[in-house]
């Protein structure tokens, strides 16, 4: 369900800084996602843990594969050496995830839940069409949808990099 602001940003950070130190170590998740957030308190503070590595992998210049969970894929994965879009995606598919997250938390809601097929949305969607898919409800901030938006910009080089999430002031 939704989450008040205040919590799911602490959850958005802690999972920024778990990332931070995942990529430090050269390691890409490649499937980040709400079933994969632990929470091991049940109320705040919360203690937040990011789960199953089972499709993690170092980060190399040769990640191409499609891999991560329907309706959480990058479009970056998604586009791989297609259409003139890099062969190899970057530790950036990570962060989109986390901007999906974000958003499920705030609003309640899952993402492109009106999208009929999501991954052929993706393949060629730009940022105004990822925007207007979502549904933000009353009551989102404006610095969290700054963030969110920042979390799902399509191309990977436009994207928040995990830094920039924990410097936001949301």
């Amino acid at each position: 369900g939704k989450m008040e602001e205040q919590e799911a940003a602490f959850v958005i950070k802690s999972l920024a800084e778990a990332l931070g130190r995942v990529h430090s170590l050269g390691v890409v998740h490649r499937d980040v996602k709400l079933d994969n957030v632990l929470l091991t308190r049940l109320l705040p503070p919360y203690e937040v843990k990011l789960a199953d590595f089972g499709l993690a992998t170092d980060v190399a210049e040769d990640m191409h594969e499609n891999c991560g969970t329907n309706g959480y894929i990058s479009p970056d994965v998604l586009r791989a050496g297609k259409d003139g879009w890099p062969f190899y995606y970057t530790k950036a598919v990570d962060l989109w995830g986390l901007g999906l997250i974000a958003y499920e938390l705030v609003t309640g809601w899952g993402v492109f839940s009106d999208v009929f097929d999501v991954e052929c949305f993706l393949k060629s969607a730009g940022d105004a069409e990822v925007e207007r898919a979502l549904k933000w409800g009353g009551g989102v901030s404006k610095e969290a949808r700054e963030l969110i938006l920042g979390m799902l910009k399509v191309n990977p080089e436009q994207r928040l990099t995990v830094e920039e999430v924990l410097r936001h002031p949301w």
